[in-house]
C-alpha cells in the first residue's frame, strides 16, 4: 500500500518508501492487536518497534487493511531503532507509471483502496491515460522487434 501511495503522487524528484522487516510471515508475536485486553493503551508499548493492527475507525481504513509501526520511544531516531531492518527504497519519477501498472496487475489500485466514486474515477483515469498507452507502446515495440525493425528508426535490419 505504501508503494502505491509513493508512486501515485505527482511530484518532482524521487519518492521514498519506508518498510520495516518484521521477520517471517506468520511468526508468533509479530502483530500487536489494538483490540486485545493485553494492549489497552498504545502509549504503554515498551518494545523497540512493533507492528500495530489499529482499531478500525472508518470504512476506508477497514478496506485498506493497513498495518502500522509503533515505537516504544517515539523520540528515538527510527534509523537507529530499526537498524538493518529498515529499508528505504527510492522511486524515481520515471519508474512510477511502470510500478503503478504492476500494482494494477496485482489488484492494487485506487478503486480497491478507496471503494467510492473518487477511487473508481481515479482508476479509470489511470487505465485510460497511462496503462493502456503504455501497453500500446510495448505492443508496437514488440511488433517492430518481431518484424526485425529497429524501434528507433522503423527500418528493417540487414542480417
Amino acid at each position: 500500500m505504501a508503494l502505491y501511495f509513493a508512486a501515485s503522487r505527482r511530484r518532482d524528484g524521487p519518492a521514498r518508501v519506508y518498510a520495516y522487516d518484521l521477520g517471517m510471515v506468520g511468526a508468533e508475536g509479530a502483530m500487536i492487536d489494538a483490540g486485545s485486553p493485553d494492549f489497552p493503551n498504545p502509549f504503554e508499548f515498551g518494545g523497540e518497534i512493533g507492528a500495530f493492527a489499529s482499531v478500525v475507525i472508518s470504512k476506508r481504513m477497514a478496506e485498506q487493511e493497513g498495518v502500522f509501526t509503533i515505537q516504544g520511544d517515539p523520540l528515538r531516531d527510527i534509523h537507529l531503532a530499526a537498524a538493518s531492518r529498515l529499508h528505504r527504497p527510492d522511486i524515481d519519477s520515471g519508474e512510477r507509471t511502470e510500478i503503478l501498472i504492476d500494482l494494477f496487475r496485482l489488484g492494487i489500485c485506487a478503486s480497491t483502496l478507496f471503494r467510492d466514486l473518487r477511487g473508481l474515477a481515479e482508476t479509470l483515469r489511470r487505465v485510460h491515460e497511462e496503462y493502456v498507452p503504455a501497453l500500446s507502446e510495448e505492443g508496437v515495440a514488440q511488433e517492430r522487434s518481431l518484424a526485425g525493425a529497429s524501434p528507433l528508426s522503423g527500418s528493417k535490419t540487414n542480417r
